[in-house]
């Protein structure tokens, strides 16, 4: 615990995954509809993996490489899914009461993530427990920057000049390798969140700077601030 109030204590900007650390997107809709309704979309042969693939993000840098034109058009696709996937998200265990601790705190607080910034605005503007501001800070996908999706330090960069900080005063929270390789390239620090037990092995090989395995935990970090 020690380790994790010295991390946080020493920061004043909080950015946040969305998808695993706020809420699971694909708990309702799945991830595995999401994937074959884009594939229909492409309406054209695809290699078997992408046929096959539980993960729509797969489908979705397919199209990128098929053109701008069928790349923007599945992106966009994919938005109307997510947004209408965020409607039945489950929301992550805790994170209610982390955001409710953080609101009492100095941090600044940005949502980064893959996913797109509209269905982000509509999860949060669909849920009072969410401090109506995190959507005016989203910093999500856009038709235009898909090649720069984490693990690519794009968005987390983006984040921080929004804030007029530097990466050292910022601390990034997502539950994914890309999440901590992201961090890593934008030279933040970086929690990992490892919400299932295989995740706790696969993130030791990529040396975040904690490890939780739940939003809890942090909470009750936050909550020694205070």
């Amino acid at each position: 615990m020690n380790e994790l109030l010295d991390l946080l204590w020493q920061r004043s900007v909080l950015l946040l995954d969305f998808d695993g650390s706020v809420c699971s997107v694909f708990s309702g809709l799945s991830g595995r509809e999401a994937a074959d309704t884009l594939v229909k979309e492409i309406n054209l042969p695809v290699p078997e993996g992408i046929a096959r693939t539980r993960d729509p993000f797969d489908v979705l840098h397919y199209a990128a490489s098929l053109g701008r034109a069928t790349g923007e058009r599945i992106e966009r696709r994919f938005a109307e899914i997510e947004v209408e996937a965020v409607r039945s998200a489950q929301a992550t265990p805790y994170f209610g009461n982390f955001m409710r601790l953080v609101d009492q705190t100095h941090y600044e607080t940005c949502v980064v993530t893959n996913n797109s910034s509209e269905a982000v605005s509509v999860y949060i503007a669909a849920h009072d427990e969410l401090p109506d501001y995190l959507r005016h800070s989203i910093f999500g996908r856009t038709m235009i920057n898909v090649p720069l999706l984490k693990p690519n330090p794009y968005l987390l960069t983006r984040a921080i000049e929004f804030t007029q900080e530097t990466p050292d005063q910022c601390v990034f929270i997502g539950d994914s390798v890309s999440d901590i390789q992201a961090a890593r390239a934008a030279s933040v620090a970086v929690i990992a969140l490892a919400n299932c037990p295989e995740k706790l092995q696969l993130f030791a090989e990529y040396a975040p700077d904690a490890v939780v395995t739940t939003m809890h935990t942090l909470s009750e970090a936050v909550s020694y601030m205070l």
